[in-house]
C-alpha cells in the first residue's frame, strides 16, 4: 500500500497552474507547503520536486517538464502531457489557496494535472513497491471510459484488464484496496488493474477524489498480490 502525500499533489497542481511563469521558492513554500501544513524548507521542496520528476519520467515524459530556474524557483517546460482531459463541466474550481486568483486559462489546466499525477503515481508505485525478476509488459494508462454510479463518475484507466470492468466489479476493487467511496455527493473515482501472465502477480490501483472543506483532495491506494 502507498498513499501520495497532499504536499506533492498540491505542488504539481501549483506548478501547472502557473505554467511557464516562474514560481519562486518563497511563493511555493508559502502557498503550497506552509498552507497545507507541510515542512516549509528548501530541502523538503527539493525532495518533492525530485519525487515528481521520477513520477513524470515513469510515464515516458522527460524530467525537464519541471524546469529549475537557478536561484529563483521552478516553472513548467515545453513538453506536453498527453493525457485525456476530463470534462471541465465536472471539475470543481477550487483546488488550493494561492496568494492571487489564477486566470481562467491557468485554472482550466488542473484536470490534466489530476489525471497525469494519478497515472504517474500508479506506475511509480508499481515499480517501487515490488521487484519481479521477469519483466511484466504494462501499457501506458489513460482514461478508457467513464461510468456513472449514483453521484460518482468512475474513470476506468485503460488497459486489457479494464476493458470489461463493470460497475459492481469496480466497487469490489475499491473495497479490496480499502476505499469505500461515499457516492451520495459528486466525486471522481479512478481505477486501474494490472496482471502478469497467468495472473500470478496482480496490482490494483484506486483513487477517490472530491471536495473536502472547499478544496479538491484525492486519496489513492494500491494492492499487490502474488500467487
Amino acid at each position: 500500500m502507498a498513499t501520495l502525500n497532499n504536499a506533492a499533489t498540491q505542488l504539481l497542481l501549483y506548478l501547472l497552474q502557473n505554467g511557464k511563469e516562474i514560481s519562486s521558492r518563497d511563493e511555493i513554500l508559502l502557498n503550497v507547503f506552509q498552507h497545507n501544513g507541510a515542512r516549509a524548507t528548501d530541502a523538503n521542496l527539493n525532495q518533492h520536486i525530485s519525487f515528481l520528476r521520477k513520477a513524470i519520467t515513469s510515464t515516458g515524459h522527460p524530467a525537464e517538464l519541471i524546469v529549475t530556474i537557478p536561484r529563483m524557483g521552478f516553472r513548467m517546460g515545453d513538453a506536453n502531457i498527453n493525457i485525456q482531459l476530463l470534462e471541465e463541466a465536472q471539475a470543481p474550481t477550487r483546488i488550493a489557496h494561492v496568494a492571487s486568483t489564477p486566470s481562467k486559462k491557468k485554472r482550466n489546466r488542473w484536470p490534466v494535472a489530476i489525471t497525469a499525477l494519478i497515472t504517474g503515481i500508479a506506475v511509480v508505485a508499481t515499480a517501487w513497491l515490488t521487484w519481479i525478476p521477469n519483466e511484466i509488459a504494462m501499457t501506458d494508462a489513460a482514461i478508457l471510459r467513464t461510468i456513472d454510479y449514483e453521484q460518482c463518475r468512475v474513470h476506468i484507466l485503460g488497459n486489457a484488464l479494464t476493458d470489461t470492468i463493470t460497475e459492481k466489479k469496480a466497487l469490489d476493487i475499491f473495497k479490496s484496496v480499502g476505499i469505500n467511496p461515499d457516492c451520495s455527493h459528486p466525486k471522481d473515482l479512478y481505477l486501474n488493474t494490472w496482471a502478469s501472465n497467468h495472473n500470478l502477480v496482480e496490482w490494483s490501483f484506486a483513487a477517490e477524489c472530491g471536495l473536502n472543506l472547499g478544496y479538491y483532495h484525492c486519496i489513492s491506494q494500491y494492492r499487490h498480490h502474488e500467487e
